[in-house]
């Protein structure tokens, strides 16, 4: 047998920053950011030993006694809809650390196994909607003595019997051999609570290897004969869910070939839910066998609409449009009582979130434009919109709007995208010899037509490619169009300088992070909030909407004229505001540096010269033999004509100007072994240089003190220093 390649330390952690925040332990109850804190830790003595652990899982040489508790799993039965028991499994993180070690060393030789028997449930990314797309557009032409079978197993995963798996994965990738004897040669462990459940068959769901060593014993009979597969039009697997397309006879003996082979290794076919499609009833003469006949109006796969019909696309996008509202409506009702998780949910699951995958599939639908309508209504109930104010939300984040992107405006390129991500895979389904090509995609030219001018000639050069061209990766189009529609619709808006200032500003780095999602690690969950009216308020300053009906004396000091949309109070440093956000931000800051282990000091003397003897720091701590000063400021990017120009050009460069204020006004305190760092943000969250590139000094720090990847720790950092300052000015608004 094949000894498969081992791991160091530092590749451990790199699989380990790979889970998502949150993941579950497995039986022993050991956390993968537990592991990946305690082997980050500087000088931490668990490195070797861990990855000595790692790769004796991954060649199978731990200990027979310990195998049923480390290839075992702690079992949650989850209750369906159906009342029905879901089981979900959740193994060791050392387990599931070597089955990623393995997956990510064999990734490709899986696709090139897999990807020849028509398998895209494996390391194909797309997979999924190639296998619609080529679906449908065959469907256009499907004759009268053909149909479409989609094969159901019943309880596939854990019923296929473990010898097919050991003798599948022998025959195709033998590097997995000692891993596969030692994890499933024997019964391991479930826990379920009280109770331990003997786990004899199946592939294992707690297992990251389970769905490739499930699609490699199910060769044994998905594998047909290559007389029958040339004589069929073509089939294509999603795991344990296939279709077969061809001459309704060849079709039948397909499946019961599958039927009997399955039934060799465990898998049992469910022959009342193998649906069989086409286009009239006597086509299929094996009801005894096979009842579930449908006609081609009901056609589709996996969630993904694949009718060539009129009438069955509008069947599933009334189904769809009838969700998706009642998804809104339920949405609605909680941004009523708390506008900023209704905002979240809003702008994750409904709108363009939610419609991507049937945009991908169809392109424009009519119902894209209602979406799109539902969503302006749905923000009702958070912020009421002008015309202008819903364009502008509609552009993304970078460009200081909201991310409520148009399903209507995107839907064409993203169809176009999916068209050309996926050419390059509708090979691994089309068999049938006298019929070489698939027909041309009418709904091609169709949303061809739709796509915005902006956009046409990058769209043409990827759409309508020499047959030779390699395929782009999976999502890189869909981005690239998208960033090209938002640059165009924003150029396209007549921006005054005020606009322009706040789509800059809003759209800096770390500024719009309150609005994508939680950011905390610990349990500062309810600091992320805003209450209802801070939120609106935080809303209405980001689209530049009126937050009082009338000016009139600032509501804090009484000492000057406040407008209507709050710039002058926002600047006014007499009514206390602006203090209390200067201390959010100064205590904000200094908690991070804490988190990160850097001691910092608040409202320290930093000089002893002559004179200047009362200066204090808001925070210093000393690092490297040097005193780190960090003074911390906020201002307003329409603080004056100069500042304005400037950050109507520069996302902060108000925050960055009056960085150099600070500069000149330490000039003469600090010592040589002083450092100053002027950290100014303003308004709307837009970090000054200097500020941005403190941040990024720490980001390290805290991903190793907290165990998580740098990306996320990056997001916490940046989200938690801007969100407090906006959170801060949205609550003088609310005051005024």
């Amino acid at each position: 047998m094949a000894t498969p390649r081992e791991i160091d330390a530092d590749e451990v952690i790199k699989i380990l920053r790979t889970f998502p925040p949150g993941s579950a332990a497995g039986p022993s109850g050991l956390l993968p950011s537990v592991l990946l804190g305690l082997m980050t830790h500087p000088g931490s003595p668990l490195r070797g030993e861990v990855a000595s652990a790692v790769n004796s899982l991954m060649s199978g040489t731990i200990s027979a006694e310990y195998r049923p508790f480390f290839y075992g799993a702690k079992l949650v039965p989850l209750v369906k809809l159906d009342k029905a028991l879901r089981p979900i499994a959740c193994s060791e993180v050392l387990r599931r650390v070597a089955a990623k070690s393995l997956a990510r060393s064999h990734k490709t030789k899986f696709r090139e196994i897999l990807a020849r028997f028509g398998q895209i449930g494996v390391a194909v990314a797309s997979g999924l909607e190639a296998l619609a797309a080529w679906t449908r557009r065959t469907a256009l032409e499907l004759l009268d003595d053909e149909v479409i079978a989609k094969v159901d197993f019943k309880n596939a995963f854990n019923a296929i019997i473990r010898r097919a798996i050991a003798e599948a994965v022998l025959k195709y990738v033998p590097e997995l051999s000692r891993y596969v004897e030692a994890a499933y040669g024997d019964a391991s462990f479930l826990f379920c609570g009280e109770s331990i459940i003997s786990s004899e068959v199946g592939a294992q769901q707690g297992d990251p290897l389970g769905p490739l060593l499930f699609s490699l014993a199910a060769l044994h009979c998905t594998d047909l004969p290559e007389i029958l597969s040339k004589s069929l039009r073509g089939f294509g697997w999603y795991l344990d869910d296939g279709l077969i397309v061809g001459p309704a006879e060849k079709v039948y003996e397909a499946l019961s070939f599958i039927k009997l082979r399955g039934a060799e290794i465990g898998l049992v076919m469910n022959e009342r839910k193998t649906e069989i499609l086409c286009e009239r009833k006597e086509t299929w003469t094996h009801h005894d066998e096979f009842p579930c006949w449908k006609p081609l109006d009901d056609l589709e796969l996996l969630g993904l609409p694949c009718s060539p019909k009129p009438a069955g696309l509008q069947k599933y996008v009334d189904k769809f449009a009838s969700r998706l509202d009642s998804r809104t409506a339920a949405i609605v009702a909680v941004s009523k009582k708390d506008p900023h998780v209704g905002f979240l949910l809003l702008r994750m699951c409904t709108g363009f979130a939610a419609s991507v995958h049937l945009a991908r599939a169809q392109g424009y639908l009519p119902v894209f434009d209602e979406i799109d309508k539902s969503i302006v209504l749905a923000m009702d109930s958070i912020v009421p919109l002008g015309e202008a104010q819903v364009e502008f939300a509609r552009l993304p984040f970078r460009l200081g709007g909201l991310g409520l992107r148009s399903t209507a405006i995107h839907a064409p390129t993203a169809f176009l995208a999916a068209h050309a991500e996926t050419r390059g895979l509708m090979d691994l389904f089309h068999r049938r010899s006298s019929s070489p090509r698939l027909p041309v995609d009418p709904l091609v030219a169709s949303n061809f037509d739709l796509v915005p001018q902006c956009v046409t000639e990058i769209v043409t050069k990827h759409t309508f490619p020499d047959l030779a061209s390699h395929p782009p990766q999976p999502f890189k189009l869909q981005r690239e169009y998208s960033k090209a529609i938002d640059d165009d619709k924003l150029a396209s808006f007549d921006l005054v300088q005020e606009d322009a200032i706040r789509s800059k500003s809003c759209g800096a780095r770390g500024a719009s992070l309150y609005l994508v999602g939680p950011l905390t690690h610990d349990d500062r969950l309810p600091d992320f909030f805003m209450s209802p009216e801070v939120f609106a308020t935080a809303l209405r300053l980001r689209l530049g909407l009126d937050i009082r009906e009338l000016p009139d004396a600032c509501a804090g000091c009484n000492k000057h004229m406040a407008d209507t949309k709050g710039h002058a109070s926002l600047k006014c440093m007499k009514c206390g505001h602006r203090t209390r956000a200067h201390n959010s931000l100064r205590d904000t800051l200094a908690d991070i540096c804490r988190a990160c282990l850097l001691s910092p000091s608040i409202e320290c003397k930093v000089s002893n010269k002559p004179g200047k003897e009362g200066i204090r720091a808001d925070i210093s701590f000393f690092r490297s033999g040097t005193m780190q000063v960090i003074d911390t400021a906020i201002t307003h990017p329409f603080r004056d004509a100069t500042t304005r120009v400037a950050a109507s050009i520069t996302a902060g460069a108000a925050a960055t100007l009056y960085e150099a204020v600070k500069v000149v006004h330490y000039k003469d305190v600090l010592t040589r072994s002083q450092s100053l760092v002027p950290f100014v943000c303003d308004t709307y969250g837009a970090l000054g240089e200097t500020a941005q590139l403190f941040l990024q000094q720490i980001v390290p720090l805290f991903a190793r003190r907290l165990g998580i990847p740098s990306s996320i720790a990056s997001r916490i950092i940046f989200g938690r220093i801007t969100g407090s300052v906006i959170k801060s000015m949205a609550t003088a608004g609310t005051l005024l």
